[in-house]
């Protein structure tokens, strides 16, 4: 399997009695344990989640350039892997017809079952109910609902219930129009997307010159195009206004990553960009690694901000590794500033990246 295998591809291996599916981390000419205690590979899966592999590449390459343990490269790449109180969401369903229903409330009515009388009416007027409800409201105890499930009377529905940081917004809608520079600089950038021509772009532009307009004019498109997005912004200026901004255009495909949410808050994020609940993530570097399949577009704004430099192992940059990461997507970058930094100014000027400039204030 020698010219098969990459960093990041799913494996079978032998574990003991069993076979288990492992990740291969590293591909090296020499082993570090006796050739003969080593056991072989016994085949590559071909179901596994592409998105996992390709972040476990992209920690290998994080490895590689900033000098950490495979294993850091691993927990920041893929940081959540416990599940933090799932919320299940449950509800009762009525699983026969009115008449049949009726027939088998007029037996728990002779029998004097007044629990059971009690939800059966309840659905009969009512179909499908909230089993939190049909408990404390009804109440009506989980061994009789149990009981007429048994009997084939009702069925309890389970659903995973997702935790949603922006649930309680209440958008406004987007009422904009891009001023003649926000214009051709969305335009320079959306020829090159419709061409299939990824690139890294730097936007300089002046305070107050609409850059998030823009951002938001090409996230439009890059989602038109049945694509994802990822937008970094400075924890500190990771506002609710800024928010605001976003889900007053695109509702509840948006979600955010930032340090106030909880452990389950977070795992529920990733599990929604991964069953492609949401197309764009908003958040500080952390949010770069949002498990997005049909990754096209990465923004970092305010690109000069130093929170972008991680101070632990791997000590990486955010917009490095946005480029590796945009590379393995052939997806754009769009870095965003009013002042720069030295070298994203050095790499546009000498045409590594291209410079897109705004010189003028919206109001």
């Amino acid at each position: 399997m020698k010219e098969k295998l990459t960093l990041g591809m799913q494996v079978y291996v032998p574990f003991g009695k069993r076979n288990i599916r492992g990740y291969v981390v590293e591909l090296t000419d020499e082993p570090e344990f006796e050739v003969a205690k080593i056991k072989e590979i016994i085949g590559i899966v071909t179901d596994s989640v592409p998105i996992e592999s390709q972040l476990i590449a992209l920690a290998g390459w994080m490895k590689k350039n900033y000098g950490a343990t495979m294993n850091h490269a691993l927990k920041t790449v893929i940081p959540i892997k416990k599940k933090s109180n799932a919320v299940e969401h449950k509800s009762v369903r009525l699983k026969l017809t009115e008449i049949e229903a009726k027939s088998e409330l007029a037996e728990f009515e002779r029998k004097h079952q007044k629990a059971r009388v009690r939800l059966l009416s309840a659905l009969i007027e009512n179909p499908q109910m909230d089993q939190s409800m049909i408990t404390q409201k009804l109440n009506v105890s989980g061994t009789v609902i149990r009981a007429l499930e048994t009997m084939g009377i009702v069925e309890v529905v389970s659903e995973r219930s997702y935790r949603n940081p922006v649930s309680h917004l209440d958008s406004k809608g987007y009422h904009l129009t891009l001023n003649e520079e926000q214009q051709s600089v969305v335009d320079v950038i959306e020829r090159n997307l419709d061409q299939k021509i990824a690139k890294t772009y730097l936007i300089k532009g002046v305070t107050g010159s609409g850059k998030t307009e823009v951002y938001m004019e090409l996230i439009a498109h890059v989602l038109a195009a049945g694509r994802q997005a990822i937008v970094l912004i400075p924890e500190i200026a990771l506002t609710y206004q800024t928010v605001m901004r976003f889900y007053n255009r695109f509702g509840d495909r948006v979600s955010i990553m930032n340090s106030r949410l909880s452990q389950g808050e977070r795992y529920d994020q990733y599990e929604r960009a991964k069953a492609g609940e949401i197309d764009i993530m908003i958040g500080p570097r952390s949010a770069l690694f949002t498990p997005f399949e049909r990754l096209g577009l990465i923004i970092i704004d305010e690109e000069h901000e130093n929170s972008y430099k991680s101070e632990t192992s791997p000590r990486y940059h955010a917009r490095e590794v946005a480029i590796e990461r945009a590379r393995m997507n052939q997806a754009t970058v769009v870095l965003g500033s009013a002042t720069p930094s030295i070298d994203s100014y050095y790499m546009a000027q000498t045409g590594r990246y291209q410079l897109l400039e705004m010189t003028q204030r919206v109001k």
